[in-house]
């Protein structure tokens, strides 16, 4: 309800945001007109300089908080290290991540300052989700 009793439609993750923030949701100006569709088929495997039997294809990197989205392959033998504040989604293959194991659809969240590494029993394909860059944004909530 707002505050002269009449009913507000709010979307539930926005009503929940607000009230845990103690202020209204501001949302960015729209930057694009429709959604963006990729073929990864139709991108090329890149060799990963200076790490052999890794490739990549990026997709895209978006906006001024550098949010991508590309695709790992490992042969098998090789190592990869994961960086920060990026999702790693296992398409197929298997291997180790330390002393653990990996294998199709593990997922792992390396947050800015953390690394995993990678290393490929089986050839195996990560699709990553670099997560924006943020440290300026909660600098500029905490000077509200």
């Amino acid at each position: 309800m707002s505050s002269d009793g009449q009913p507000r439609n709010i979307d539930g993750y926005q009503a929940v945001w607000e009230h845990l923030n103690g202020r209204p949701m501001v949302y960015s100006n729209q930057r694009y007109e429709k959604p963006i569709l990729m073929n990864p088929d139709n991108f090329s495997w890149v060799p990963v300089e200076g790490v052999p039997g890794v490739s990549e294809k990026l997709l895209g990197v978006f906006s001024e908080r550098h949010t991508e989205a590309r695709f790992v392959k490992l042969s098998p033998g090789s190592e990869y290290t994961a960086g920060g504040r990026s999702i790693y989604f296992v398409l197929h293959g298997s291997g180790t991540i330390g002393a653990d194991s990996y294998e199709r659809w593990t997922t792992c969240v390396v947050e800015q300052g953390e690394e995993l590494s990678f290393v490929a029993d089986q050839e195996t394909e990560i699709m990553v989700l670099g997560l924006p860059k943020l440290q300026d944004v909660a600098l500029q909530i905490a000077a509200e």
